[in-house]
């Protein structure tokens, strides 16, 4: 988890120098290319992270209500 903390600590700073050279109109390396491309899936991947946990946590409620439905069911 550290490992990929400080991962995610230095893509948002070199993120950040590849946001100053477009503001500038700076031409961008293969490199700050990169870093744009990973930093784009870095957060795609936290928003579909998010959104399979909710999807567990609804799926989980569901069959904790389906689960008491036959239980009550059964006495």
């Amino acid at each position: 988890m550290l490992e990929n903390d400080i991962f995610e600590q230095r893509l948002s700073a070199e993120a950040k120098r590849v946001l100053v050279k477009l503001q500038n109109d700076e031409p961008l390396s293969q490199d700050d290319k990169l870093i744009i491309v990973f930093k784009g899936q870095m957060n795609r991947f936290h928003h579909l992270y998010v959104e399979l946990r909710q999807e567990i946590l609804t799926l989980r409620q569901d069959m904790d209500r389906r689960f008491e439905e036959v239980q009550k069911r059964f006495e």
